[in-house]
Order: C-alpha cells, then structure tokens, then sequence
C-alpha cells in the first residue's frame, strides 16, 4: 500500500520567492506511523493467507485434489 507524502512546508526567503520546501518532524513522525500502519495490514494478510493455505493443505479435500492432479499429470506423461 502506498501512503503519500505529507505536503512540505515552504520557506521563504527574503523575496516572494520559496527558497527551499522541508518537512517538519510532527509530518515525518505522521508518516512514519502510517508507513508502518500500512506494512502491518499487508503483512497479516499475508499471514492470514498463509494460515488459510495451511488449513486447506490439512483438509482431506486437498488431498484429494493432489492425488487428481497427480493422477492426470500421470495419464498425461507418456
């Protein structure tokens, strides 16, 4: 998941002009968090994935689906 910058803040010198942009440690600290908020939902679907995969891989059903497939491939191989 992508969480976009904060705006930057413009300093501005001596003329109209902006000098330099920057962001404040408040901004930074914000967007960290929510970095990091993003990477720990990412990171449990993924666990939540694997554990549904174990789950099935357990179940007889995908036993049952290997020993297919494994069947087929056998047909299939000459």
């Amino acid at each position: 998941m992508t969480v976009p910058l904060p705006e930057p803040k413009k300093y501005f010198g001596i003329d109209a002009e902006p000098d330099f942009s920057y962001f404040t440690a408040a901004q930074m600290h914000s967007y960290a968090t929510a970095v990091s908020a993003a990477d720990n939902a990412a990171l449990l679907k993924v666990v939540e994935g694997a554990a549904a995969a174990d789950e099935f891989l357990d179940s007889p059903e995908a036993i049952y689906r290997l020993a297919r497939m494994a069947r087929a491939a056998l047909k299939a191989t000459p």
